[in-house]
């Protein structure tokens, strides 16, 4: 997965840079509460770099989700998509 063009809704959000602190029970909490939530995982991408998944039920929430968390967690939050 990886970045997809903001307009493009898909059910999978992208959040790019993870402060290096933040554990993934932290990350999950952020996102567990919106409605279609599935799961949510960091991972390191090719540069060391922590960035994180979260996946829902489909477009619409997590459309629905990344609407309600932006400005509000000082994430950058983006739709991934497959490659």
């Amino acid at each position: 997965l990886e970045m997809a063009n903001a307009s493009t809704p898909t059910a999978c959000l992208f959040v790019p840079d993870v402060p290096a602190g933040l554990a993934e029970i932290e990350f999950v909490s952020i996102f567990n509460m919106s409605p279609g939530f599935r799961s949510a995982r960091l991972r390191r991408d090719r540069n060391e770099k922590v960035v994180g998944f979260v996946d829902f039920d489909s477009e619409v929430d997590a459309d629905r989700a990344r609407q309600h968390l932006l400005g509000q967690v000082g994430l950058e939050i983006q739709f991934a998509r497959s490659s």
